[in-house]
């Protein structure tokens, strides 16, 4: 499989646009955008006033290759580790990357009428959600703030999972099994 081999604007655009058609090729311009951004090579596509300005009377269904579901961590900006613009991905954020009605919702307009041919679960290490649910679990929270516990309910299941499958695991060592399990 050719890979892009991304070192500007204008192959970056170029693959973009085979993204948008083509969900292995989208997913391969994810991976390629997070190695170049790991490696310290990001080419901060899509970013510039001109991009601004088109982005306001585009349409994102033109353009957006991939759905992203990633927590609001401020550890995690999906753009940057992905090496993406403005307008090339739809992203939904939240806590703990749980989905209740406004998350799938939001998902949906994604994949249906921003026609993005991936959709994305983005865990990360050190969610502060899944750590703050692992925790409550093992008996070790403290108190939340009124409306956390019935946001990051939705991770309980992981966390349980996480805590079945590795029963010789305590403790924080848990959480990066339970970020997994989340994820899935």
């Amino acid at each position: 499989k050719a890979e892009f081999k991304i070192s500007d604007q204008k192959q970056y655009s170029a693959a973009a646009a085979l993204a948008k058609r083509n969900p292995d090729k989208a997913i391969q311009l994810l991976k390629e955008g997070n190695e170049r951004f790991v490696s310290g090579h990001s080419i901060h596509p899509n970013a510039d006033a001109s991009r601004l300005s088109q982005a306001g009377v585009e349409n994102q269904g033109d353009y957006a290759y991939a759905c992203v579901l990633s927590c609001s961590d401020s550890r995690v900006p999906v753009e940057i580790l992905f090496d993406a613009g403005v307008i090339d991905i739809f992203v939904v954020r939240v806590a703990g990357n749980v989905c209740k009605v406004d998350e799938v919702g939001s998902i949906e307009c994604g994949l249906a009428h921003v026609h993005t041919p991936v959709l994305v679960v983005l865990g990360h290490t050190k969610c502060g959600a899944v750590v703050a649910v692992t925790q409550a679990l093992q008996g070790k929270g403290h108190p939340l703030e009124r409306n956390i516990p019935p946001l990051v309910a939705p991770i309980q299941p992981a966390v349980k999972r996480a805590m079945e499958e590795h029963p010789d695991v305590h403790g924080d060592a848990i959480v990066p099994y339970a970020i997994e399990q989340n994820v899935w």
